[in-house]
């Protein structure tokens, strides 16, 4: 029965195994995108399933005119959340993988006398063009947010600086 459900035989007969970590770690991959495949698959239905639901349920009763909130239920989407140590490892191959070509490219356009500052900027252009799954966006705000909240600790220091001295 468990041999039915797709768990790798590594996980059941783990004391059988020479080289567990290498075959667990292997297998668990293989395992991984077979459930993020099912969940794609059944991501459709789900949605499908949600949004006669939502019409059978709503569909008539809510008016454009009234102040609720209408919503369109073509727009409903079932997702399921993809396993994280897949997408961790997918992401740390990925970074690895694209500092080498980030480095080649850098050097190439920017050449190796180049100022740092420029290098910097065909760097963070290039390594957003390819690595497009990082939300970019989101780091960026990050990095902003930070800065200004160490230029408000600096110059808070600063006035404190300046009124104990008076």
């Amino acid at each position: 029965m468990i041999s039915g459900m797709g768990i790798p035989a590594s996980f059941l007969s783990y004391s059988d195994e020479m080289e567990f970590a290498r075959s667990v770690s292997m297998m668990n991959g293989m395992f991984l995108r077979t459930i993020i495949s099912m969940q794609k698959a059944l991501g459709t239905g789900f949605s499908n399933i949600y949004r006669k639901l939502y019409k059978n349920e709503f569909e008539g009763t809510m008016d454009a005119d009234d102040d609720d909130f209408v919503v369109d239920y073509n727009q409903i989407e079932a997702r399921f959340p993809s396993p994280a140590a897949l997408n961790m490892t997918n992401l740390a191959d990925q970074i690895s993988s694209t500092q080498g070509i980030v480095d080649f490219i850098v050097t190439t356009l920017a050449g190796s006398a180049a100022e740092d500052t420029i290098r910097d900027k065909i760097t963070k252009v290039v390594t957003k063009k390819l690595l497009p799954n990082i939300e970019w966006d989101v780091y960026e705000e990050l990095a902003k947010e930070t800065t200004i909240e160490d230029i408000e600790e600096k110059l808070t220091d600063d006035t404190s600086e300046e009124e104990t001295e008076m």
